[in-house]
């Protein structure tokens, strides 16, 4: 328990001196970000994005890194399955950069700034929560959207081909071995395809009646 005290108390005071950002990293080098081991039974202090919560870790973290003054994530229990903040889920994005003990068991990812390696992408570095980030994350949600209705769609329609085939299957079976009920729905059936069809072909013949009483009545 004093082992862990004093670590919490060296990670407060290194993000206090903000020792955990680059000092080396020189102009004109891009700036990545990555997360630290869990702090337990801490929470970062402030909100940023009006401390909106995401279902998953990795979640919150992408949108951590996409928030210039973003300290952090912080796991609140209190948050489980209620909506204390914007968004749905127990992860919320922290300001920081200072931890306070919590009292309900919550965890933290302190953000740490470090040079990006070579080929390595900056995500989120500089960047600011704004219409870009917010049209290029809306054109992402749009898209997977999109994706899972066409998979929706196709199972679906599997689904109605696979009953329509099973059950023309089993009229076929019935009808073939004299199943009495299933003759007499075929019968009542090809009845009903005939008289529609009957009408359809007649309604021609109306119209060539009137016109050959009308030249008799004229005569």
């Amino acid at each position: 328990a004093e082992t862990e005290q004093g670590a919490l108390q060296d990670i407060n005071r290194m993000v206090a001196d903000h020792q955990l950002s680059p000092t080396n990293a020189g102009p004109g080098l891009a700036t990545c970000y990555d997360f630290s081991a869990p702090v337990q039974g801490q929470y970062l202090d402030g909100c940023v994005d009006s401390c909106h919560s995401f279902r998953t870790l990795q979640e919150a973290q992408e949108h951590c890194r996409l928030i210039e003054t973003c300290g952090g994530v912080s796991h609140s229990l209190y948050g489980e399955g209620q909506k204390w903040h914007g968004g749905d889920g127990p992860f919320e994005v922290r300001a920081g950069p200072g931890l306070k003990a919590s009292q309900d068991g919550d965890t933290s990812w302190i953000r740490i700034e470090r040079p990006c390696d070579d080929g390595e992408s900056p995500l989120g570095a500089g960047d600011t929560v704004g219409d870009e980030i917010d049209s290029s994350l809306g054109d992402q949600s749009l898209i997977a959207s999109v994706h899972r209705a066409d998979q929706s769609l196709l199972t679906s329609m599997t689904w109605i081909l696979g009953a329509v085939c099973i059950v023309g299957a089993g009229v076929f079976v019935g009808y073939t071995r004299g199943h009495q009920p299933t003759v007499d729905l075929v019968v009542k059936a090809k009845t009903q395809a005939r008289e529609f069809m009957e009408q359809r072909s007649s309604r021609g013949q109306p119209l060539a009646g009137s016109g050959a009483r009308g030249a008799y009545e004229s005569l």
